[in-house]
């Protein structure tokens, strides 16, 4: 019995040394698995990394691929835009140009027909009939408010009617818009001697030959108002530059060859 407790203490005396060895075997199997798993995954990740790299390189080359695709893209919009625009701008200008005949067109038409209006009421006027010969030249300036000559006209129709001073508006008027227009000045002229204001009329008659200076009748007008204030010799002068303009005048010749008989302070 003795015996076999002392074989028994001495395999239990052995148990540690074999759990130590177990132990250190143990140790080296796992040391081992974790130096393969470690090895392992290393390799894992230097694979990962590669193929990260692989997909970065992927998407930078497809990054400037986009770009590149991009910047195409805006060059066709912005040509296309601009063509859009300049084209925009030609048709605008197109429209612009059509809109301005058809103005021009209205406005010429509007014209033409004043024009026939405004002959009409002088027609009317020196056959007899002012009262029509004012609502034709009425008409004519509602067509063509802007017409010196249809105020002008109107003017004259006034003055027949016996409205001086509706005449001598409408003259006025005619004279703001064309400050050049001499039939104006010598129609206010006459209007202004036949209301006794002789210096007036002279100023209207000299502006008038000022003006248009082959304007005979103003020449003639002239003439006689300056006879009147007694300055005959320019009377004379304008009478004489008067037939020089227009031999058919019969009382400047008259008046001349009075004067030249000596009889002017008779005539």
């Amino acid at each position: 019995m003795r015996e076999r407790l002392e074989r028994l203490e001495e395999k239990a005396g052995k148990v540690p040394e074999k759990m130590d060895e177990v132990k250190e075997k143990v140790r080296d199997i796992l040391d081992a698995a974790v130096y393969r798993i470690s090895g392992t995954m290393d390799e894992g990740r230097r694979e990962i990394k590669e193929e990260i790299k692989e997909v970065v390189k992927v998407m930078e080359e497809e990054k400037a691929w986009v770009k590149e695709r991009m910047d195409e893209l805006r060059e066709k919009i912005s040509e296309m835009l601009s063509g859009l625009a300049e084209e925009e701008k030609k048709v605008g200008e197109l429209l612009e140009r059509i809109n301005e005949w058809m103005k021009r067109t209205e406005e010429t038409e509007r014209e033409r027909r004043a024009r026939e209006l405004n002959d009409r009421a002088v027609l009317l006027y020196y056959a007899g009939n002012p009262d029509g010969a004012l609502k034709e030249i009425e008409r004519a300036l509602e067509l063509n408010p802007s017409s010196a000559s249809a105020w002008l006209n109107k003017g004259i129709i006034l003055s027949g009617k016996g409205e001086k001073d509706k005449a001598i508006e409408a003259m006025k008027h005619a004279l703001e818009l064309s400050p050049d227009l001499a039939e104006a000045y010598n129609a206010l002229g006459v209007l202004y001697h036949e209301e006794g204001e002789i210096s007036t009329a002279v100023e209207y008659f000299r502006k008038a030959v000022e003006k248009k200076q082959n304007f005979a009748l103003a020449y003639r007008n002239l003439g006689f108002v300056l006879k009147e204030m007694g300055n005959l010799d320019e009377a004379i002068k304008a009478w004489e530059r008067a037939l020089e303009l227009d031999e058919t005048l019969e009382d400047v010749r008259d008046a001349l060859s009075v004067y030249r008989e000596g009889r002017i302070d008779h005539a």
